[in-house]
């Protein structure tokens, strides 16, 4: 590799095989050394100095450079500088080259699609920190923006030359080829808002919402259009009462310098009642599928809805990778007054006036549960707890605001005569608890989950 500095002589001899020449020829050779240039070896386990890489799109940061990598330096104790170069980035700025110089005098600096090692270092760290450079594509990175493009599919070419401050090494390459992988859809369900779920609220009796934002966004980068969408209610608490549907969208568009058109999108769509799943399909770009998602419509025609947040499982799917994203319904409950169940009044008990009887014609507070004397189609609303007596014209009710079931508690020694009340008791009525709310008067309560009492019957 490196023969030492030095003259030769060398001796010719002719002879006709009898007589030698009567004189000898003589010359000089000098040997004079050439600085040969660094040689680097990208990964010394193939037969030539190249390396082969296979970039996974949205991998990140990947070290191209195989860790059986070489570098030798013969006429100088130290290296100046290496250059790493992507001969061709066709996803310009995007395409990224970056190295580890921890613990070297080693600078890094990357500027246009060269990556510029800066030394002086000794080839030792120079091999190390060139162990260490890694590529990214950032394309291939999806960070869920609406920008997010595909990375090209074109073969990368890497070129690395070390400088030993005289000569620069024979380029080595890394061939860096791309693996496109597909992308699930993304969907953003609140548009521009915070986060990708979206909220709205449904007013009892006030007609059908929309469930998502006008401007809700939902892209493929990797297909044209989509498989379907689906919007499932998981907690459809109302069964088939409860329903979903999108509505067709038109839009203009520009016929000639003069003249604007319009086309309709129509989706091809289907609810199941029994699953409470809208089925969304037939359309043909994934824009389309936008659009339309952005019409989602909620009703509920129960005459009281369930009062419980309903929550929406919306899927976009390109037939392989789906997405998933979650939408929430809050549920605005009118609250309905109470009422007499009529037909338990028809089933109690007659007592004729001036009769002895010890039959009980109040209402004790089991009867008033075993019964449902009282109805309130608000299944959510507590109701206050009626306890019958008599006057001579009316019955007279109290009620407590917050009845836990106590049983054995009713009216004893009940006698009419000539219309009068006489004689009437409450057994047991250190039964209610103490904190219990007693309200008299000829109405009955519905005690909301608020302390307004607000409705009466």
């Amino acid at each position: 590799k490196k023969p030492s500095t030095i003259t030769l002589v060398i001796t010719f001899l002719v002879s006709d095989g009898f007589f030698p020449s009567p004189s000898l020829a003589t010359t000089m050779v000098t040997v004079v050394q050439v600085d040969d240039p660094p040689e680097l070896d990208l990964n010394a386990s193939m037969p030539d100095i190249y390396n082969v890489y296979y970039y996974r799109e949205g991998q990140g940061p990947a070290h191209i450079v195989d860790p059986s990598v070489t570098l030798v330096v013969y006429n100088a104790p130290l290296v100046v500088n290496t250059t790493v170069t992507i001969l061709y980035a066709p996803d310009g700025d995007k395409e990224v080259l970056a190295a580890n110089t921890t613990s070297t005098n080693i600078t890094a600096t990357y500027v246009g699609s060269t990556l510029f090692l800066r030394g002086p270092a000794t080839p030792s760290d120079f091999r190390k920190v060139i162990a260490t450079v890694t590529y990214t594509d950032l394309c291939c990175t999806n960070d869920n923006t609406h920008s997010y493009t595909p990375p090209s599919p074109l073969t990368r070419t890497i070129e690395f030359v070390v400088n030993d401050g005289i000569n620069s090494s024979v380029p080595a390459n890394v061939y860096l080829y791309l693996n496109p992988v597909d992308v699930p859809p993304f969907l953003d369900l609140s548009g521009n808002t915070t986060g990708v779920s979206s909220m709205a609220i449904f007013y009892d009796q006030l007609g059908p919402i929309s469930v998502v934002a006008r401007d809700a966004i939902l892209y493929d980068v990797d297909n044209v259009t989509l498989a379907y969408v689906e919007v499932t209610i998981l907690n459809p608490l109302d069964g088939p009462l409860e329903s979903l549907w999108v509505e067709p969208v038109s839009m203009p568009y520009q016929v000639s310098r003069s003249v604007m058109g319009v086309v309709t999108y129509t989706p091809t769509q289907s609810y199941n009642s029994t699953t409470s799943s809208l089925l969304i399909t037939g359309l043909d770009t994934v824009p389309q599928y936008e659009l339309i998602l952005r019409t989602l419509r909620y009703n509920n025609l129960a005459p009281i809805p369930r009062n419980a947040t309903r929550v929406l499982s919306v899927v976009a799917s390109d037939g392989l990778l789906e997405t998933t994203v979650n939408a929430s319904i809050v549920m605005v409950i009118l609250n309905d007054a109470p009422y007499f169940n009529t037909s338990a009044i028809l089933y109690r008990p007659v007592v004729a006036e001036n009769t002895p009887t010890t039959i009980n014609v109040g209402w004790s507070i089991e009867d008033l549960t075993s019964w449902y004397l009282l109805l309130d189609d608000n299944v959510d609303n507590s109701l206050g707890i009626g306890i019958v007596g008599l006057d001579t014209r009316h019955g007279q009710w109290e009620y407590t605001t917050d009845f836990t079931f106590i049983t054995n508690i009713t009216f004893t020694n009940t006698t009419l005569t000539n219309t009068t009340s006489t004689n009437t008791t409450l057994t047991n009525t250190t039964a209610i608890d103490n904190n219990d709310t007693l309200w008299s008067g000829s109405g009955m309560y519905d005690v909301p989950t608020s302390p307004t009492l607000n409705d009466t019957t």
